[in-house]
């Protein structure tokens, strides 16, 4: 008899197999159908990350070349490495662990150089210069391509990321969503941004082979990259709209739709290094203080009315002890 049998499902998958390695969940997929679908399911995936996390915290760093003139090339690879606790970034093709290498076959014209890589829960989400969208999961060493979403006019575009992912508690599915222009440019002799601008997500797992279209985003989409809490992704404002909007977009996964939070303090619009983060499913941001070795933490209310004081970090605290 097998011992596991008088064994309770959740037992088993939430309180067992959530502890082992993913490549020992990959061979108990083949038990049955059952344990496939329990352990591809949302919950343990989600489960498993968490616990992962919390044991191993690593970096996942995607070398690419990243130059002018390689804007608009292609590489036939792209390679993902887990980097540990104390390894210096620069060094880590010595140190760092190698999780997936993809080659293209000679025929594929790859993927471009420039590549705006988001995650959540391990999934990790690359939009790149063209319209092309993929999906990665690093642990499982799966890479697909999505099917290609509505066209962007800008194809020069100069605006990282186009692409964010997210996890829709209500539906228990992972979403991707992306932004498009039907229309951008710049009216003369103002110089004022002309735009018409569209939105459109992907869900993964309920066997969709095209995304879907949603309500439109309320401003241009500019620099500032996506970040995605718990219940919505949020995305910056172009700084280049005149008048300049003082607003973050929240898109709700649930609804499918756009509302507007305040910006934190002192936000600069179409930088390029703000710090929106999500910690703890709230979102942050970390920005410098008066000081130039202290960083300030900002958290937005549970009302999405305004930003309060969550801590300071000081560098030089942190490097004396």
């Amino acid at each position: 008899m097998d011992p596991l049998a008088t064994l309770p499902d959740d037992l088993i998958f939430m309180e067992i197999l959530v502890r082992l390695p993913v490549k020992c969940l990959a061979r108990c997929k083949f038990v049955s159908p059952n344990w496939r679908a329990r352990i591809e399911g949302a919950d343990f995936v989600s489960h498993h990350r968490k616990r992962s996390s919390a044991s191993r915290p690593s970096i996942l760093v995607i070398p690419r070349k990243h130059g002018i003139e390689d804007e608009e090339e292609f590489s036939d690879d792209i390679s993902f490495y887990r980097l540990g606790p104390g390894q210096a970034p620069d060094t880590f093709e010595d140190e760092a662990e190698l999780m997936l290498q993809k080659a293209y076959p000679p025929e594929a014209e790859g993927i471009t150089n420039v590549i705006y890589p988001m995650h959540c829960d391990g999934l990790v989400a690359i939009a790149t210069g063209t319209d092309q969208v993929f999906l990665c999961n690093p642990a499982t060493k799966e890479f697909v391509e999505l099917p290609l979403g509505t066209p962007d006019v800008d194809i020069h575009r100069m605006r990282p990321p186009s692409a964010a992912i997210g996890f829709d508690q209500w539906k228990n599915q992972y979403v991707v969503a992306r932004y498009f222009y039907r229309r951008r440019c710049y009216k003369k002799p103002s110089g004022k941004l002309d735009y018409d601008i569209g939105h459109e997500v992907f869900t993964l797992g309920n066997n969709s082979c095209s995304w879907e279209a949603t309500a439109d985003p309320p401003h241009a989409i500019g620099d500032t990259p996506p970040v995605c809490t718990r219940d919505a992704i949020y995305w910056g404002c172009d700084g280049m709209e005149d008048p300049r909007p003082s607003s973050l977009m929240r898109f709700s996964l649930r609804y499918r739709t756009f509302d507007l939070v305040p910006c934190p303090p002192r936000f600069a619009y179409n930088s390029g290094i703000e710090h929106l983060a999500d910690l703890g499913g709230k979102l942050c941001h970390v920005n410098l203080a008066t000081s130039k070795t202290a960083f300030d933490v900002w958290q937005l209310a549970d009302d999405g009315t305004l930003w309060l004081p969550r801590c300071r970090i000081d560098s030089e605290v942190v490097l004396v002890r």
